[in-house]
């Protein structure tokens, strides 16, 4: 059984290079999928408490204390029964049995291959299937010790992770108060540097100021998307940068809050857009558009549905807001797919949403934003989505 009361090996174990597979484990175990008829098995897992001081868990630099689990295996002459996901499934279950001394949700984490050279794996979509959320950015593998030569630094790999809760998450999804804009402004800026950080010039690292005043001017402009509203001039929304909002003919913000606690988890920005064509800064041949971006959730408060429920909420607000139309919409946003040589995996999630994308692959419309050696290399599809 996975048991973390275990203290686990010593730190110079887990740092070995390799380390034995489980030398710094505070428990583990394997779990086996057996044929009833016959007793052949036909597959397995490993699952492993990680314990030690930050920085000294193998692969792991930041963390203290972690579940992984590994070695999924299934030979391809018992696959597509369903063996894997109820391995998976039972290797959970075996961390949240023995999580007991905690009484709350706990993180399960895996690396993922997401690229060798220039083959594509698809773990990341089966993964994604089964709950688990990309988490930080593609990186090489670490474990480049057992990689041989002419594929290091091709081999790349996805943390992933998924919250498994010991009791169901309750919040309640509503527009952002001025109270909220200093926590408003921690969630955006935490969410952005967990995943965009490495290719943004450091004036950039923060998406909005930690104070909270530019969250408050947006906030301020009202709590409901509003189409009516004139928005500013042209030259505003052409300005190199624009201000956010600035350009906006109305705008909110939404908030998932913990309704045991009050704390925010996450957020989402939705605008509308007007201007003659060509004005609207990042959308050349559009004279009105609904546009929603910063959707903000923290690995922190992942894998709990918070960024799906936020999209719908933002879309909500913009069918509420048409009713001078009493047609179907179209919301836009710009997902990034690829950063130099490593993708993305928005595209993925966007599409599980129900945004289709449109147009070509281009490299993103704000270079201001990005580090000079990044320039042409961070990469962003257009995506719609038709509200009816």
């Amino acid at each position: 059984m996975l048991d973390k009361t275990k203290a686990g090996t010593a730190a110079a174990a887990c740092q070995a290079d390799p380390p034995a597979m489980g030398d710094c484990s505070g428990g583990e175990c394997i779990l086996v999928a057996a044929d009833n008829a016959s007793g052949e098995l036909i597959g397995c897992v490993h699952g492993e408490w990680l314990f030690g001081e930050a920085g000294t868990i193998f692969g792991f630099p930041t963390s203290t204390a972690v579940h992984g689990f590994g070695m999924l295996s299934v030979p391809a002459l018992n696959g597509g029964r369903g063996v894997g996901k109820r391995l998976v499934s039972a290797v959970e279950a075996e961390l949240m049995a023995n999580n007991a001394l905690d009484g709350g949700g706990l993180l399960s984490e895996i690396d993922v291959i997401v690229s060798i050279g220039d083959r594509r794996g698809n773990l990341l979509l089966w993964y994604g299937s089964q709950g688990y959320t990309p988490v930080g950015e593609v990186t090489p593998a670490f474990w480049s010790f057992a990689i041989a030569d002419e594929f290091i630094g091709k081999v790349l790999v996805q943390r992933m992770q998924k919250l498994l809760m010991a009791s169901p998450l309750s919040y309640t999804i509503r527009p952002a108060g001025e109270a909220d804009a200093v926590a408003c402004s921690e969630l955006i800026n935490t969410a952005y540097s967990e995943r965009y950080i490495r290719y943004k010039k450091p004036e950039y690292h923060n998406r909005v100021d930690a104070a909270g005043e530019k969250v408050l001017q947006m906030i301020r402009k009202g709590p409901m998307l509003d189409k009516t509203k004139a928005g500013t001039a042209a030259a505003a929304c052409q300005a190199d940068p624009p201000a956010m909002g600035d350009c906006s003919g109305g705008e909110c913000i939404l908030v998932a809050a913990d309704n045991a606690s009050g704390e925010l988890i996450g957020c989402v920005h939705g605008e509308w857009l007007f201007g003659e064509a060509g004005t609207i800064f990042g959308f050349p041949t559009s004279t009105a558009v609904h546009s929603f971006g910063m959707l903000s959730v923290p690995a922190r408060n992942g894998g709990r549905g918070v960024g799906k429920r936020l999209v719908s909420a933002v879309e909500a607000e913009l069918m509420a807001n048409n009713a001078l139309d009493g047609s179907g919409l179209l919301s836009e946003i710009d997902v990034i797919v690829s950063i130099g040589d490593r993708r993305g995996n928005l595209l993925l999630w966007y599409g599980s949403q129900g945004y289709t994308p449109v147009g070509e692959v281009t490299p993103a419309f704000w270079s201001f934003a990005i580090a000079d050696e990044f320039i042409g290399k961070v990469l962003v599809q257009r995506m719609q989505k038709l509200l009816v």
